[in-house]
């Protein structure tokens, strides 16, 4: 049985923890056939990687209303089945250029309303199967150049509300299959 302690509940393959007040430690240990974590609402700082790393068959990630600040390197290196990543409404400012290595089958990236300013140049490019990617009421200013080329099966892209005050043609390469495009403020 997985150590989760009074907030936490299973059903099936799916995690769900709200109201956390220590965060989480070594001491939340989940099965490896864990499917879906969802953690809400919590005190959460920073997710510890080794939990998240050993959580192989992971499909979906939402850890939301929470003080997340940083996004390391090779985070989600063993999560090879995971599709979605919902990190919204937290406080994330750093991403690791290598954040999202091992996320090679991740269609859906959710990082909005988090005080991100910058973006690694290639940070998305290990997403090639990204599709939906939400920035919006993000500090992004700008997207570099070539940004998105290794995203060509990206159709949604959302960065309403944001500080994005710069696009060109070329911080659109390799958006080939783009169908929404959100600006608004």
């Amino acid at each position: 049985n997985a150590k989760l302690g009074p907030n936490c509940s299973v059903k099936g393959y799916a995690v769900k923890c709200k109201g956390l007040t220590q965060g989480l430690t070594s001491n939340l240990t989940m099965k490896n056939y864990t499917k879906t974590l969802v953690i809400t609402d919590s005190k959460l700082h920073g997710l510890l990687a080794s939990t998240i790393q050993n959580l192989t068959n992971l499909i979906i990630l939402t850890v939301t209303n929470n003080i997340l600040i940083n996004v390391t390197e090779n985070m989600f290196i063993n999560c090879w089945y995971m599709t979605k990543l919902n990190l919204q409404n937290n406080s994330i400012c750093n991403i690791s250029q290598n954040a999202f290595n091992g996320l090679s089958y991740l269609n859906n990236l959710k990082l909005g309303h988090n005080p991100i300013s910058y973006l690694p140049d290639n940070t998305l490019m290990v997403l090639s199967n990204l599709r939906w990617l939400n920035l919006s009421y993000t500090q992004l200013v700008y997207v570099s150049e070539g940004m998105f080329t290794n995203n060509s099966e990206l159709t949604h892209l959302d960065f309403s509300s944001s500080w994005l005050s710069k696009l060109t043609d070329k911080s659109l390469l390799g958006l080939e299959s783009m169908r929404v495009l959100l600006l608004s403020h």
